[in-house]
């Protein structure tokens, strides 16, 4: 990850210290610790392309990313 955030154009500013929160966010996500509330999984396995888009429109507002 860190890879393809460095060669990144310059405008996109992904400097040294986005790059490292990047990798952190990754990390916690691996980790299952990103969010002070614990966030459900959204499963989607047999709905179309259109319901998941409304159920992800619906869900993901309840889980707004920070830091």
């Amino acid at each position: 990850m860190a890879r393809r955030l460095r060669e990144r154009p310059t405008w996109q500013g992904c400097d040294e210290e986005f790059i490292q929160r990047q990798t952190e966010r990754l990390s916690a996500l691996r980790a299952g610790t990103t969010s002070p509330v614990p966030i459900p999984l959204l499963d989607t396995t047999h709905a179309s392309f259109a319901e998941t888009a409304e159920r992800i429109r619906e869900w993901a507002p309840r889980f707004p990313l920070t830091g």
